[in-house]
């Protein structure tokens, strides 16, 4: 509900969760930006479109829309009392009554640069972009403005914007697209508003036009973390969830009045609620397929039409995802999960934004490969690192072929093979992706060995004398990443003999790497004297155990799995080890045809076998 106080301020009144009837008064000229948006339609094209966009199909109850989100957003920033934020400051142009109205004008757009669908179909969007032109995505977007003086300088950030950040710049530049026929629609006072302050608040430029940029960033992040998470943390199902009006009062009202120590500590509670909130909704696995199938049909879509630009302009002033008129609707079950790739880390980050992992994972053979980003909010303060959650869905039945491609991608993008062994800085990166080989390598034994689980022991490699600027407690230190002829730096290094200098308490336990240093030199010396090798390898440090749900099937004192950078085939040579009269031959042998494992078994000497396995 919207009118006008005695005093003809424009005050809105809006219902929000936690909080009741809200009134929310706007000061100039954020009331007139709202009186544009009214006159326009957009209050209404945003109060039917759907907060979570297609994820509405995997949350059907959750009914919460944009203008819900806009309101909550202007709410927040009512409140946040702090020094300054009702003084007056002019940022280029234009002039603000306060930081607030500042503040509100932001608020207000935010949002209006959303299509039906948001994410999922903004994802196909920007998918499109690059394809079209990926020197110069920006230029697919529907541009009203000539290219001249000040919008040359905001489509030049907005492809640097598109080349750096994931799908989520795609609202943002057509939040300034859509603002700039401010500009050409109403009085000049108002216009600028879209010009010299969406420019560097949704573009990510620094603008030196007013010391108040810095601080209207912070409450801008600040009051949108706290909008959406007060919508999203009801559909949770979270046992514990603040109130977040509430929590946010007390802390303004405490004795800390500092605007970033207040986004600090807020962001240090809230934290936890977001990254589970980001968990239990937006990056499930029914959001995530939804989302690939959804922004698939749309990069379909747009790559078949004359002028998508159009397109996308029509939809710019729709709000329901029927109004997207895409083809008939794929069901979730039409796609196959090969393996979903979290990299959670300071170091092990990939190389290419998304839209380019994405592009590679499907030269791979992979038709729905998805990459999410999550940054947590306040990140640098609170030292939290990115995560990416790679998706690798294909629309035909996988093979392990597809995992071995998931492999060599990792080794590509984010792995170094010419790591050297006192780099800690690349040993910190080997010790944050060996989770990823983890999941890989468990994904290709289920899909070879249905009901089989795979289950790593890591050796004691500090106690050889291995490694030792980087920490591998926990676990870690259990595969590494190799080249085709096993000579990298790392590699030679861990295989190298020192059994003389490992403590006797130990040397058991070194026996068995001892082993993979002699399945090494006999692999090398099969080869010959070729040029090229073709492959790739991971070598696996630690005790493999392969198991069903009740028992231990068998047991590999370590192995290597090689990986085909052709066809992206897996072999597998697990390897057996034994001291005193027992045969290893014969121990893996009789393993092996009792579990009815194809492959051949090797004799390396009186202490050693292993087992070939094509995967």
């Amino acid at each position: 509900m919207e009118g006008h106080d005695k005093s003809d301020h424009t005050m809105l009144k809006h219902v929000i969760p936690y909080v009741g009837v809200t009134e929310i008064v706007l000061h100039p000229p954020a009331d007139e930006i709202y009186r544009w948006l009214e006159s326009r339609g957009e209050v209404g094209r945003l109060s039917c479109l759907r907060h979570l966009g297609a994820l509405s199909v995997t949350f059907p109850g959750a009914r919460h829309v944009r203008w819900d989100y806009t309101l909550a957003m202007l709410y927040y920033a009512s409140q946040l009392k702090v020094p300054g934020m009702m003084s007056r400051c002019r940022i280029g142009d234009t002039l603000f009554s306060s930081a607030l109205a500042a503040l509100q004008s932001v608020c207000l757009l935010w949002n209006v640069g959303h299509l039906p669908g948001t994410y999922s179909v903004e994802k196909g969007v920007y998918q499109y972009l690059f394809y079209k032109d990926r020197r110069n995505p920006a230029s697919g977007l529907p541009w009203t403005e000539p290219v001249a003086g000040k919008i040359q300088k905001i489509r030049s950030a907005s492809n640097t914007l598109l080349r750096s950040e994931d799908y989520t710049a795609v609202s943002r530049i057509l939040t300034v697209i859509k603002s700039l026929r401010i500009a050409q629609e109403t009085d000049v006072s108002i216009g600028t508003v879209a010009e010299d302050l969406l420019f560097p608040f949704l573009l990510n430029q620094e603008e030196d036009s007013s010391h108040q940029c810095s601080k209207l960033r912070v409450a801008l992040e600040l009051v949108r973390h706290l909008a959406y998470l007060t919508l999203d943390t009801a559909y949770t199902g979270l046992k514990w969830s603040p109130n977040i009006p509430a929590l946010f009062d007390q802390v303004v009202s405490s004795a800390n009045k500092d605007l970033a120590g207040l986004s600090t500590r807020i962001s240090e509670i809230l934290s936890p609620v977001e990254r589970s909130t980001y968990e239990l909704i937006y990056h499930c696995p029914e959001a995530r397929t939804e989302s690939s199938l959804v922004s698939a049909r749309v990069f379909k879509k747009l790559s078949n039409m004359q002028d998508p630009s159009i397109e996308i302009d029509r939809w710019l002033r729709c709000g329901r995802l029927e109004d997207l008129q895409l083809v008939e609707r794929y069901q979730s079950d039409d796609l196959h999960r090969v393996a979903a790739i979290r990299l959670r880390s300071h170091f092990a980050l990939p190389t290419g934004s998304p839209v380019e992992i994405e592009e590679r994972l499907r030269k791979k053979g992979l038709s729905h490969p998805t990459v999410f980003e999550y940054k947590a909010w306040n990140s640098e303060f609170l030292l939290e690192p990115d995560e990416y959650l790679i998706d690798a869905l294909t629309d035909q039945e996988y093979t392990p072929h597809q995992i071995g491609w998931l492999l060599l991608w990792v080794m590509e993008s984010v792995d170094d093979l010419t790591s050297r062994p006192e780099d800690s800085f690349s040993l910190l990166v080997k010790r944050d992706v060996e989770t990823t080989y983890r999941v890989l390598l468990s994904r290709c034994i289920e899909r070879q060995f249905q009901g089989i689980h795979l289950q790593l022991e890591p050796w004691p490699l500090a106690r050889f004398g291995l490694f030792n600027s980087v920490d591998l407690t926990y676990g870690k230190g259990a595969i590494w990443a190799s080249n085709g002829w096993l000579n990298d730096p790392v590699a030679k290094y861990l295989l190298r003999n020192r059994a003389k200098s490992v403590d006797r308490r130990f040397r058991d336990a070194y026996a068995e790497l001892t082993g993979l240093r002699e399945l090494r030199t006999w692999l090398r010396r099969t080869w010959g004297k070729k040029k090229e090798m073709r492959q790739r390898f991971l070598i696996i440090t630690a005790s493999i155990r392969l198991q069903d749900d009740s028992r231990r099937l068998m047991e590999f004192d370590g192995g290597l799995l090689k990986v085909s950078t052709r066809s992206g085939r897996i072999t597998w040579y697990g390897l057996e080890s034994k001291r005193g009269r027992s045969d290893p031959l014969y121990s893996l042998e009789r393993r092996r045809k009792v579990l009815s494992i194809p492959g051949k078994t090797t004799r390396l000497s009186s202490h050693y076998a292993f087992l070939e396995v094509e995967l």
